[in-house]
């Protein structure tokens, strides 16, 4: 039961990661899941050393054998595996996918779509769930060698089908940084008028890219960064990378998140 007396059905929680380390914030991210009540399964092709108690391990080469993505599994190209990966755990039922530095502050309750606005017009999918038939999710399970994104100009479209046929096709990690992220979500959610169903910024993504060092405020408190309708505070793994802190100031919103969690 959820405070308030009302049962909510929650979904079963999917990440993935690679790596053999977790490191203290995203393991504190997991486990902010399982405080909340779902059931959190960490795909992975190597075991993390770290990875929180009570957190499920699965092997990622059920879903995408690891020699199918050789060409990403290097620094700066992570996010594309993770892109990769989650539309297959979508695709094989496994429930709800979110990204290892989303942190859950409520639970989500369970529906056939979850996903959320980062910004006007574009749907990220860091917190993502579609159904295994939804057309999205197939349009977004066709993404790999020689896409050529319906979004680009005609002018860009005619290049890069051009290069494609010649033999050369355009790889993923060059085209431009979240292609096949929120890019190809929003356009694919959009196209297929699933638009209305995409929930306020504030439930996902209560804190813009451009705002993390407010993470590391101890003047704030995590009620600062959120309103009553969030569910998860996304936390820009990449930002927070660029912001050089290596430990959070324990009084500072990340440093109560990370204590909240025992991690």
């Amino acid at each position: 039961m959820f405070p308030g007396g009302e049962s909510l059905l929650l979904p079963v929680v999917n990440a993935f990661w690679t790596g053999p380390s977790l490191g203290q914030i995203h393991a504190a991210c997991l486990a902010s899941f399982l405080t909340v009540g779902h059931r959190v399964v960490l795909h992975a092709y190597d075991v993390p050393s770290d990875i929180p108690a009570g957190v499920q391990l699965s092997d990622a080469n059920a879903l995408l054998p690891r020699i199918a993505l050789a060409e990403y599994d290097r620094p700066g190209r992570y996010a594309l595996m993770s892109d990769l990966i989650r539309f297959r755990i979508l695709a094989a039922g496994l429930g709800l996918y979110v990204d290892c530095d989303c942190y859950c502050v409520r639970p989500i309750e369970d529906a056939d779509v979850i996903v959320g606005w980062e910004a006007d017009g574009i749907a990220n999918g860091a917190v993502l769930k579609l159904p295994q038939n939804s057309p999205v999710l197939a349009d977004l399970l066709a993404i790999g060698r020689g896409f050529v994104p319906p979004w680009f100009s005609t002018r860009r479209r005619l290049l890069n089908s051009l290069r494609g046929l010649l033999g050369f096709p355009k790889p993923l990690h060059a085209m431009p940084w979240g292609t096949v992220g929120p890019a190809a979500v929003s356009y694919y959610i959009k196209h297929h008028g699933l638009d209305g169903l995409v929930r306020p910024r504030d439930e996902f993504y209560p804190l813009a890219y451009d705002e993390v060092e407010r993470l590391y405020d101890p003047a704030l408190s995590i009620d600062d960064l959120i309103t009553p309708l969030t569910k998860v505070i996304h936390l820009y793994n990449e930002m927070l990378g660029k912001m050089r802190v290596d430990v959070p100031h324990p009084a500072s919103p990340l440093g109560r998140m990370i204590a909240a969690v025992g991690a």
